[in-house]
C-alpha cells in the first residue's frame, strides 16, 4: 500500500463505546499501521449519539492508542457529522492532492463511492468486515442505494 494517510469513518457509538462495526474498522485500521509502512491516520467524525460525551473520532482513537498505535500518528477530525463531511473535512485537513485510503466495512463502500465523486475526493477503499451485527445496516445500504444512484441523498 503506497498511501500516506488512512482515514477511518466513525460509525454508531454508544456510552462512549465503539459498537461492533466500529470496531472492525479499528481492527482493520491497527493492522495496516502495524505493517511497516509510515502511515498517519485521520479518525473522522463528530458528536451523534445521545448517550456518549465523546465524540466517534476520539473513541476511535483512544481505541487505537489501547492497541499501541502511537498519539503522533492520529489525526482527530471531530466535526464530521455524515460520511460526506468525513470525505470533505479530511480533504480540508490533508489536502485534494493526499493520497488516503478510507477504511470502512464492506456494506458501506458502495455508497462511499458515490459520496467521494460529490465530495471531490479519489480516496481507495479498505474493506474491513461487517461484523455478525450488521444486519440493519446492510439491509439500510441496499435501500439507500437506489436514493443514492439519483442523488437525492448521501
Amino acid at each position: 500500500m503506497k498511501d500516506e494517510y488512512l482515514l477511518l469513518l466513525g460509525g454508531p457509538i454508544e456510552n462512549n463505546k465503539a459498537s461492533d462495526i466500529v470496531l472492525r474498522r479499528i481492527e482493520t485500521a491497527v493492522k495496516l499501521l502495524n505493517s511497516g509502512k509510515d502511515l498517519r491516520i485521520v479518525v473522522s467524525g463528530g458528536e451523534t449519539s445521545k448517550t456518549s460525551t465523546l465524540s466517534e473520532a476520539q473513541i476511535m482513537k483512544n481505541e487505537l492508542i489501547s492497541h499501541g498505535i502511537d498519539e503522533n500518528r492520529i489525526i482527530l477530525e471531530d466535526k464530521a457529522m455524515t460520511t460526506l463531511q468525513n470525505f470533505k473535512n479530511t480533504a480540508s485537513l490533508l489536502g485534494k492532492d493526499a493520497s488516503v485510503s478510507f477504511i470502512t466495512n464492506k456494506f458501506h463502500i458502495w455508497r462511499c463511492k458515490k459520496i467521494m465523486k460529490k465530495a471531490g475526493v479519489n480516496y481507495t477503499p479498505v474493506s474491513a468486515p461487517n461484523g455478525a451485527h450488521s444486519l440493519l445496516f446492510r439491509i439500510r445500504e441496499t435501500f439507500l442505494r437506489p436514493f443514492a444512484l439519483i442523488g437525492i441523498i448521501w
